[in-house]
């Protein structure tokens, strides 16, 4: 390499400084600007899942693709090596900009926020530089930070779920990375591979399914191809009624396009796209407990489903609620609520019980709104049901035997069950 001599390093560092005054650019983007990368993923001891950064020095560049709609945790620095730091953030800001043609507009339709690690989380993990990072167009996008810039490419993604068979921005049902579905009708939605350079896709036999638990098929929600022959498109049918959650699983094989038949080359594409319920309506979730303290109402909406399960004659605390949107609701009046059978028939005390109080130390007191006490004296499937004076709304309550129990004999029917868990029980001494 030749040297520059001190006279040409001279008007080397004297034209930069000009050229910084007319693009914004600082010394800090002569010595590399800004980088941004993917990051990978590890976990503490305890199970919780933090972002590290990457090995391998050609993952960070200047430029990065990501899809719209999705929400990615992103390292963004001066170099690998030398972080934007929380406080840089803060302190410079950061600008982002809609790339169209030769134009730059500064745009608002992006969140872009340093990541937050959870408050108990191991403080040796935490590292400066990592963003949480979501579009809601797809474009090219500049990021700027004190007049260090990279380019962020945000795109429809390649597999993407839609609610019609235009697959544009306005059907994609995905939010990062998952579908939110009705439970109180049917729906159709369409898995569409979306990629101009690649020639065909063909999914792996059986692929894509619906799957929960250990990956094994969810039989209810059925998935097909809408073009026999054609792997591109499938469509996904929910029925109405359904409250679980699923995943759509697919692993295909994409090839390139090439002009070159002799030289074709192909890669293996596999993933899984999350499905949850919407939850609206009447429902039900545990109680929020605390150290030390009597069970708290449940705020949190995710914590809610349409039934539960509990073990006849143990008293068992739940939290009831009426969801609409963000909004959760405690169900407030004992009277608008009744335990009913299968069919909808009410049922008498001597088969089950529902209250809102509850003993302490031969005291009886309030539990907290929206919070019950029930209690099954027989086996079998019932509801509980909850009139909001124009409409009556239920969730199921499947009851059992005990897990934990003590029984007159070695035979453990429900004939012989003496006692359960958390119970109390009275024997005669000398007795057996």
């Amino acid at each position: 390499m030749k040297r520059l001599s001190k006279k040409s390093w001279a008007l080397a560092l004297a034209l930069a400084m000009i050229l910084s005054l007319f693009t914004g650019i600082s010394a800090k983007a002569e010595t590399g600007g800004l980088v941004i990368a993917f990051t990978d993923f590890d976990e503490t001891e305890d199970g919780q899942w933090y972002p590290v950064k990457r090995q391998d020095d050609g993952e960070y560049q200047s430029f990065i693709d990501i899809n719209v709609n999705s929400e990615e945790i992103l390292y963004l620095g001066w170099s690998k090596d030398n972080p934007v730091t929380e406080e840089q953030f803060n302190e410079m800001g950061l600008l982002v900009y809609r790339i169209e043609g030769d134009q730059e507009e500064q745009y608002g339709g992006s969140d872009i926020q340093p990541y937050g690690y959870p408050l108990d989380i191991d403080q040796n993990v935490k590292q400066d530089g990592f963003y949480v990072v979501r579009f809601e167009e797809t474009g090219q996008y500049k990021i700027t930070i004190n007049g260090n810039s990279v380019i962020i490419n945000v795109n429809m993604p390649e597999f993407g779920i839609y609610t019609d068979t235009t697959y544009d921005l306005e059907h994609l049902a995905m939010y990062d990375n998952q579908v939110t579905f009705q439970t109180d009708k049917s729906s159709t939605y369409y898995l569409y591979f979306n990629n101009e350079d690649v020639q065909k896709i063909e999914f792996d036999d059986d692929y894509p399914y619906a799957a929960r638990w250990e990956d094994e098929e969810y039989s209810e929600i059925e998935v097909s191809r809408v073009n026999p022959g054609d792997d591109k498109v499938w469509k996904i049918e929910v029925p109405a009624g359904t409250t679980d959650w699923f995943d759509i699983i697919y692993q295909a094989t994409i090839t390139w396009k090439s002009d070159d038949p002799t030289d074709i080359h192909s890669e293996q594409r596999e993933g899984r796209i999350n499905f949850n319920p919407e939850k609206k309506g009447f429902l039900v979730a545990d109680p929020d407990w605390r150290e030390n303290e009597p069970p708290h109402f449940r705020e949190d909406i995710d914590a809610y489903g349409w039934s539960w399960e509990t073990r006849i004659m143990q008293y068992q605390t739940i939290s009831l609620a009426d969801i609409a949107g963000d909004t959760v609701t405690p169900i407030s009046d004992l009277n608008s609520i009744s335990i009913v059978d299968e069919n909808n028939t009410p049922v008498s005390e001597n088969v089950a019980e529902i209250t809102n109080t509850y003993e302490d130390n031969g005291d009886v007191k309030n539990y907290d709104t929206g919070l019950f006490e029930i209690c099954f004296k027989r086996l079998g499937e019932y509801k509980i049901a909850y009139d909001d004076g124009e409409n009556t709304s239920y969730v199921g309550i499947s009851v059992s035997m005990p897990e934990v129990a003590i029984y007159s004999s070695d035979n453990t029917s429900l004939q012989n069950l003496v006692c359960v868990r958390d119970g109390w029980f009275t024997y005669q001494p000398g007795e057996t």
